[in-house]
């Protein structure tokens, strides 16, 4: 858990989550892997909400930030 600074004094409650991975092309012979890294950035309210079970997984990561490499993603969960 930790805290999120923007603007002047404004902090908000976030829980981050990293998860490293890893894709192949195994089409090519000589392919090489390609390195994921994901991160989550949870509001701390949405997380209790979410354990509560007063949230889905869907509307967790809806209030969530996403970055797959740094780049922000919109994830549907099927």
């Amino acid at each position: 858990m930790g805290g999120l600074r923007t603007g002047q004094d404004a902090i908000f409650a976030v829980v981050r989550l990293d998860f490293l991975s890893a894709a192949k092309d195994f089409t090519g012979k000589s392919a090489t892997p390609t390195k994921l890294e994901y991160r989550f950035l949870m509001p701390q309210d949405a997380v209790r909400r979410y354990k509560e079970q007063e949230l889905s997984g869907q509307q967790l990561v809806g209030q969530s930030v996403v970055l797959l490499n740094d780049e922000r993603i919109d994830l549907k969960l099927q």
